[in-house]
């Protein structure tokens, strides 16, 4: 088998982003396909997330230990995370710094909101809440 694509990079990229965003139960597969669909796809995982417990919240501690800062300022762009995810205020606070170009966010809070978020949330200058 030729290691070469057979296709231009372009296009193939082109490929694999749309059966990414068409088909999104099969980015785990496409994730494994090479190292080069996984560069391009795995941001795609992060356009929309959801931190809703505390084993996704693991999960995107996780990745900010092992990704670079602009990783998140980059890929993110709709967020919510549930009162039930388990973070302290602090990472809370912290991964939304992460994120400065979101456009969707969705917090759930238990009353009264949050130590510290407010000037937070003031830095997000392209969000609609």
């Amino acid at each position: 088998m030729d290691a070469e694509p057979a296709l231009p990079l372009d296009l193939e990229r082109e490929i694999f982003e749309t059966a990414a965003l068409l088909y999104p139960g099969t980015l785990p597969t496409l994730l494994r396909v090479s190292r080069r669909v996984l560069v391009w796809i795995e941001p795609l995982l992060y356009r929309a997330l959801r931190i809703d417990s505390p084993k996704t919240a693991a999960a995107i501690e996780r990745a900010m230990e092992l990704k670079p800062s602009s990783f998140f300022s980059d890929n993110v762009q709709s967020l919510y995370i549930s009162s039930y995810c388990g973070w302290p205020n602090q990472t809370r606070c912290t991964f939304l710094r992460l994120c400065p170009h979101l456009v969707s966010l969705s917090l759930g809070f238990i009353m009264p909101l949050p130590t510290g978020i407010l000037p937070v949330l003031a830095g997000l200058l392209h969000v609609r809440m």
